[in-house]
């Protein structure tokens, strides 16, 4: 469950990243138009790959942080 008091802001985020994957979304298809099918599979792994980093880091990089802070207060 998500704190009280920050409620707002996490449906507040969820309607920006929503409003992302559309814009996104509707510029792929355009840029698709443009692209060769080559060219067009090649943007969407670079996608993908910025897609994985993102979660990645969003799963593993505050744990990598607090980690770092931990060993720095323990010298």
């Amino acid at each position: 469950m998500m704190p009280a008091d920050k409620r707002k802001s996490y449906s507040a985020l969820t309607g920006l990243s929503f409003s992302g994957t559309e814009l996104i979304a509707r510029a792929s298809i355009i840029i698709g138009a443009y692209l060769a099918p080559t060219m067009m599979s090649v943007y969407m792994g670079i996608l993908l790959m910025a897609g994985t980093a993102f979660i990645y880091t969003g799963l593993y990089g505050k744990k990598q942080k607090d980690k770092r802070a931990l060993v720095t207060k323990e010298a």
